[in-house]
């Protein structure tokens, strides 16, 4: 299974972009909302710059650890 599909809150991931690399952490999984917001993700980034939702596939965004 891709780790896009199988995110969950908790889990750290990273922001790839070159110039912008940033670490933040998953605080909320949008499923099953009937509306935009379904298979997206809430991410919190350490340095709290462009805190937000997110689509898990963008090219930029990769696991790094998941949450037990």
């Amino acid at each position: 299974m891709h780790w896009r599909s199988s995110v969950k809150n908790g889990d750290l991931v990273r922001w790839t972009r070159p110039g912008a690399e940033a670490y933040g952490v998953v605080v909320r999984v949008y499923k099953e909302t009937g509306d935009w917001l379904d298979g997206r993700i809430s991410v919190a980034w350490q340095d709290g710059t462009g805190n937000g939702v997110y689509d898990p596939c963008h090219k930029y965004l990769e696991l790094v650890s998941e949450s037990r």
